[in-house]
């Protein structure tokens, strides 16, 4: 990416994006960034050295993924997204496309995995030239087994219905449910090898990290 890492260019969106809105509007976004990170002390998401939940999941183009299968060909490394709606998640999915050849390189498998429908991923992943699995994970049940799904509260419901992101509707669902930033390495045995798992949509883990642990781990196998 550059000299512009994906923190960076999250931290500049996200600036400018508070300054655009109201102060209440503001506010509230502060303080639900606050309260779910005093939420995460009693979550229980994978740890290293966790088995890693199984899933299979349809990818953008109908067809099931298996973290199982993928497995058999090397590490995976899997990506919890909200959706193409969301400007940090658009951010975060193009990081991770530049960053792709050098996943590959060292071995490893890239999975996105959104609420959204698999047509929806599909219109995310040709708008964004996505070259791995955007696998749709309806009503956040994958992301749940590895307790990074929460709901929205009724202040971020309003704000987001009034920046125009209705998520039942656009979801298909009867929930506000998105997944928590995530990001996990899962090694070829199904245990967990990296886990980032984030309060906030703009702190995500950088492609540069996951490239550098990806080629430790090939060293040291």
């Amino acid at each position: 990416m550059g000299q512009r890492t994906l923190t960076r260019q999250l931290e500049a969106f996200r600036t400018g994006l508070l300054a655009r809105l109201p102060p209440d509007e503001r506010e509230a976004i502060l303080g639900a960034a606050e309260d779910l990170r005093a939420e995460l002390s009693d979550r229980k998401s994978p740890v290293p050295g966790d088995t890693a939940p199984a899933f299979t999941l349809p990818d953008q183009h109908g067809q099931n993924v298996s973290l199982k299968d993928r497995l058999r060909h090397g590490p995976v490394v899997i990506l919890f997204v909200r959706g193409g709606w969301c400007p940090f998640c658009t951010l975060t999915l193009r990081a991770y496309q530049e960053a792709l050849p050098a996943i590959q390189a060292a071995g490893a498998d890239l999975l996105g995995i959104t609420p959204q429908c698999a047509v929806s991923s599909c219109a995310v992943a040709e708008r964004d030239l996505l070259a791995f699995p955007m696998l749709s994970d309806v009503d956040n049940r994958v992301a749940d087994t590895y307790g990074v799904a929460y709901e929205l509260s009724p202040a971020m419901r309003k704000i987001y219905t009034r920046l125009g992101h209705d998520l039942p509707k656009l979801n298909k669902t009867g929930n506000w449910q998105v997944p928590l930033p995530a990001t996990f390495i899962i090694g070829t045995d199904g245990r967990v090898l990296c886990a980032h798992v984030e309060p906030v949509a703009h702190r995500r883990l950088e492609p540069s990290e996951v490239v550098r642990a990806l080629q430790e781990l090939r060293v040291n196998a």
